[in-house]
């Protein structure tokens, strides 16, 4: 998957050198606070949702789609702080977990599109998502 996506991208103009300096800058200083609020969001959800779904009898679609969507916060904020040291150093091994965070969240967009629906704005901001994190790749040794 990666290498096609990287395929695509050499065909794709590329940014200013500002831009992606910039883009590099935030990863590595958005991560680590990110990462922990993430945590925090993704347990008060998945609890409050526990609670909420016995208490009111939620219905099951919706308590699935949030319970679902919380764990994937979950994993993602953590390899997020998982990526943060290396995202600090510029090493490769922090973009590649920022790339699998990627891809874990267009699986659950997509798990989401068959309980209630996609639409064309979240494909979009699935490409341009893999837009940016591919310029920013040759920065990551």
């Amino acid at each position: 998957m990666m290498n096609i996506l990287e395929k695509i991208n050499a065909r794709l103009p590329k940014l200013p050198v500002k831009i992606i300096d910039l883009l590099v800058y935030l990863n590595k200083t958005l991560a680590l606070p990110i990462g922990i609020l993430g945590i925090i969001f993704s347990i008060s959800v998945l609890a409050f949702t526990i609670f909420v779904s016995r208490t009111l009898n939620m219905d099951s679609n919706i308590w699935l789609k949030m319970s679902v969507s919380s764990v994937v916060i979950l994993v993602s904020s953590i390899w997020l702080l998982m990526a943060y040291p290396h995202l600090k150093k510029n090493l490769i091994r922090g973009w590649s977990l920022i790339f699998w965070i990627s891809v874990l969240g267009d699986v659950n967009l997509i798990f989401n599109f068959f309980i209630s629906g996609f639409s064309i704005f979240s494909m979009f901001g699935i490409f341009f998502g893999y837009y940016l994190l591919f310029q920013m790749k040759p920065r990551y040794h």
